[in-house]
């Protein structure tokens, strides 16, 4: 369990003394148990990376941070450390590092004192509202209109500008952003809903966005994006992922907007939170779909801090749930991926950090087939005459399986960016 030389060396490393909080932290992981051990040297690379920094051996730190960055995708159970705001700071650090930039405020390195670790806070989610409120609509929750397991309600996040949730989030970190920083242009990875909020904040700013999505990506959201003026970069589905894992792409010099891996992204999603339990808030569960995992948590924070009991569940498709498989093991699991109309949500992997945040925050992932989710779809046009897309009639399915109980649920419709053609098709065709 942590203690008091694990306090002594986290508060050494916040004080600039990276020498003495690597020699501390080091002698803590020498005497923990095995499973620890990897989060615990992650930790004690990031000691020595700066202090090499400290030196002057700018070289050295940058190998060894990679080193701890990666292991900290271990985090442990019994040493609580609030990652997100840590990894978005070094992931600062290595962008300024890799274009001789302005070098960013030194990382620090909090200790959560909650059962629940949440990767934001509710000031942050408070602060987002504030900042979102000319640009994103506070949505509709809205009684579903035919028979169901449970009370079911539908959060209208396909109502948006944009036709998605994804504004919350990018509106945020855009305003969070220094407008000299922002005027370089910038850049995201997304599957069309993401590169949708970005294109559309970055319009109203009057600055280039430039998109990289998979090539399986929807015409009707690429063409949205167009339209707003992004440049979209189409790409294989190996190369996409990577782009969220080194937030940057050849030849675009433009800050990274990460779609789920960013607090301030996160903290726009939470302010759905702030929303459902001001219309409801007797509210027993919420399900979510799964996609990068930054709606989920995001919601998640806000509900742990203000609701503690209540339920969060994520919703995946069959042909692609890797949260599932990872929390079923215990750790990051890579599944098999199949493309289908279920483009918001599904994919090969989960991210290491988020799969951390999500085992503290969510109750589990219910997996939906394909056939569930068309029903849904055509369920939610029929009943209560909403057009949604793949994703959010996940959340919606798996609510109607009543795996999410009997009381009061929430279903998040995400996104109603389908092509009108394509629904036409799944929708006639579901059973």
């Amino acid at each position: 369990m942590p203690n008091a030389d694990f306090t002594r060396g986290i508060v050494l490393f916040n004080q600039g003394h990276f020498f003495e909080a690597h020699e501390v932290l080091e002698d803590v992981w020498r005497a923990a148990p095995a499973q620890e051990k990897k989060f615990l040297q992650g930790l004690v690379q990031l000691a020595v990376a700066f202090h090499h920094h400290s030196t002057g051996n700018c070289v050295g730190m940058r190998s060894v941070m990679e080193r701890g960055i990666r292991n900290l995708g271990g985090q442990s159970r019994d040493y609580k450390v609030n990652l997100a705001p840590l990894i978005h700071s070094l992931a600062a650090w290595r962008q300024a590092l890799d274009k001789g930039g302005k070098l960013p405020a030194m990382p620090r390195i909090e200790i959560s004192d909650s059962d629940h670790e949440t990767p934001i806070t509710l000031a942050q989610v408070e602060e987002a509202r504030r900042n979102i409120q000319s640009t994103a609509f506070r949505t509709p929750l809205v009684r579903w209109n035919a028979e169901a397991p449970c009370e079911l309600y539908l959060k209208l996040e396909n109502l948006q500008p944009i036709g998605s949730f994804k504004i919350r989030g990018a509106a945020n970190v855009m305003a969070l952003t220094p407008l000299e920083q922002l005027s370089r242009g910038v850049l995201t990875a997304s599957a069309g809903n993401m590169a949708q909020g970005v294109a559309f904040c970055a319009q109203r700013l009057g600055i280039p966005a430039t998109i990289v999505a998979p090539e399986t990506a929807p015409t009707t959201k690429v063409q949205a994006v167009e339209r707003m003026g992004g440049h979209v970069i189409k790409v294989p589905f190996a190369e996409w992922w990577k782009t969220f894992q080194t937030r940057s792409y050849p030849g675009v010099d433009a800050t990274f907007i990460h779609a789920f891996d960013d607090p301030h992204v996160m903290a726009g999603n939470g302010t759905i939170a702030l929303e459902l339990l001001e219309d409801l808030p007797d509210l027993e569960a919420v399900v979510i779909p799964w996609g990068g995992g930054g709606l989920s948590c995001g919601i998640a924070s806000v509900l742990r801090k203000k609701l503690p009991n209540v339920k969060v569940y994520a919703a995946e498709v069959e042909t692609g749930a890797p949260l599932a498989a990872s929390m079923a093991a215990d750790e990051p699991r890579t599944v098999d991926y199949k493309p289908s109309f279920v483009d918001g949500i599904g994919s090969k992997m989960v991210f290491p950090s988020m799969f951390e945040r999500a085992r503290h925050l969510l109750d589990g992932s219910l997996v939906v087939s394909l056939q569930e989710a068309a029903r849904a779809m055509k369920m939610l046009a029929e009943r209560n005459r909403v057009i949604a897309e793949g994703a959010s009639a996940c959340a919606v399915a798996a609510a109607l399986s009543g795996r999410a109980g009997s009381g009061k649920v929430v279903a998040i419709v995400s996104g109603g960016n389908i092509d009108l053609d394509r629904f036409t098709e799944i929708v006639n065709k579901a059973n």
